[in-house]
């Protein structure tokens, strides 16, 4: 994978593709400290993010003193966590004790400052800093990452364009190396696609596996919370730290096989993109199965079932706002949420009672394979507000474009994961690798197989 040098003719930052489960053992044997990579961080903070607009919420005294708590519990040889003093990001749509929580809105949402969610609770408990709140596409409703009320998050490769979104602050504050992790949502592909678009690894775990609780919610059957790193060690080691319940065992994964989804199958795709993350997954997992007719025709139903279920459950949260203070959202976000609102009760109990049904087929589907692969976005980063592009000569919405690899597994609740594998046009592509309903710890003990020598 192509390494980012230079943002906009300065040195990216220091995390740029930097392990933080290395950087753990550096201030285990002494070569660092908690400190003193807090302190990094904010300075590439301080950098970088008038360029890129990543974060939107820095408390530098507060973050410097979590770290130091931290050098003094080593000093005291307590036991280390895994990410032990590791500088932190997080999207501004997940509650946070001292940091305000403002959803991407020009709403006051509630947050007093006080209330931490389930996750950074877990995140907490494992000694990790919380370095500050990351952009989110207004309310998360949006895959582009250019509709905040805090500006738009700017792609590190290429700043007249995208991040992508939701989690668009998130992809770009590790894509810039100013942290090396940090955590997103996903409801429809929201950590995937910025991840996929500024070149990192995103995870969204399997449905119900890390809690939502303290996340101020899009969709609440479809949302999810995950990390996005520089690397799949970092993955992992996050996912454990963030999960509150147990998924499958990690088994032995020779002999496993991957099935291929011709991406066409969804709509419009980049011919070109297909075929070069085709031929990578090709030489990544040898020979692959076509699983176009044994699962795309699942995933289409289940896309039908997709936008109701969701439109009806973010309208619910909006409804009182887009009655009262309809001049507060930005003009976009509310065109769509009005547009939401007319989803008729039935529509929605007729989505979620059919979905159920096409989560068993899709799990049956399974039984035939153990991974799928395919693009996970499949065009390249558009340009900042661009809404409307052409793919293969024919015209495409570019919100379209961006969610039609992504929110089906949203839907169905399944684990699913980004890895950058290369440039097309001088922008990341990636490649999207998927198991089954509970199967995280599988798949990702097969992305660390096949990237082990890669």
């Amino acid at each position: 994978m192509e390494k980012l040098h230079k943002i906009n003719g300065m040195p990216a930052g220091f995390f740029l593709g930097k392990s933080a489960v290395q950087l753990v053992k550096d201030i285990k044997d002494h070569k660092n400290t908690a400190v003193q990579l807090t302190e990094i961080a904010l300075n590439e903070i301080e950098r970088l993010n008038p360029i890129l607009n990543a974060f939107v919420a820095i408390d530098r005294e507060d973050a410097i003193q979590q770290a130091v708590v931290l050098d003094n519990l080593q000093q005291r040889g307590e036991p280390l966590g895994p990410l032990h003093g590791i500088p932190i990001a997080v999207k501004d749509l997940i509650f946070t004790k001292g940091l305000a929580t403002k959803a991407g809105s020009k709403y006051h949402i509630g947050d007093d400052k006080t209330l931490d969610a389930q996750c950074i609770n877990q995140l907490r408990s494992y000694c990790e800093v919380i370095i500050g709140k990351t952009l989110t596409h207004e309310f998360a409703y949006g895959p582009t990452g250019d509709r905040s009320a805090q500006g738009a998050s700017l792609n590190p490769w290429d700043l007249t364009c995208i991040t992508g979104g939701s989690s668009a602050g998130s992809a770009c504050a590790v894509a810039a190396g100013m942290v090396p992790l940090a955590i997103g949502t996903d409801t429809g592909g929201s950590i995937r696609i910025p991840s996929a678009l500024c070149g990192v690894l995103g995870f969204k775990p399997s449905a119900h596996v890390v809690s939502t609780d303290g996340v101020y919610p899009l969709a609440s059957t479809f949302d999810h919370v995950g990390p996005i790193a520089n690397n799949i060690a970092d993955i992992c080691v996050a996912f454990e730290v963030l999960k509150v319940s147990q998924v499958s065992k990690p088994l032995n994964n020779q002999g496993k096989k991957v099935a291929w989804i011709d991406p066409k199958t969804f709509g419009q795709i980049d011919k070109a993109i297909a075929e070069q993350v085709y031929n990578y997954a090709e030489q990544l997992s040898g020979s692959m199965l076509d699983a176009t007719q044994t699962m795309a025709s699942i995933l289409q139903e289940v896309q039908q079932c997709y936008f109701p279920i969701q439109s009806a459950e973010a309208a619910s949260v909006h409804i009182h706002r887009i009655n009262t203070e309809p001049q507060v959202f930005d003009k976009e976000v509310l065109e769509r949420l009005q547009d939401a609102a007319h989803i008729k009760g039935w529509e929605y109990i007729t989505a979620l009672e059919k979905l159920d049904k096409l989560i068993v087929a899709a799990l049956e589907c399974f039984e035939q394979y153990d991974f799928i692969m395919m693009p996970t976005v499949g065009i390249t980063a558009p340009k900042l507000q661009q809404r409307d592009i052409v793919i293969n000569n024919q015209a495409d919405k570019v919100r379209d474009s961006l969610l039609r690899l992504t929110n089906p597994w949203n839907a169905l609740g399944f684990p699913a994961i980004t890895v950058p594998i290369g440039t097309y046009q001088g922008l990341p592509i990636g490649l999207q690798i998927i198991a089954k309903l509970g199967a995280d710890n599988l798949l990702l003990n097969f992305v660390t197989q096949l990237f082990k020598n890669n």
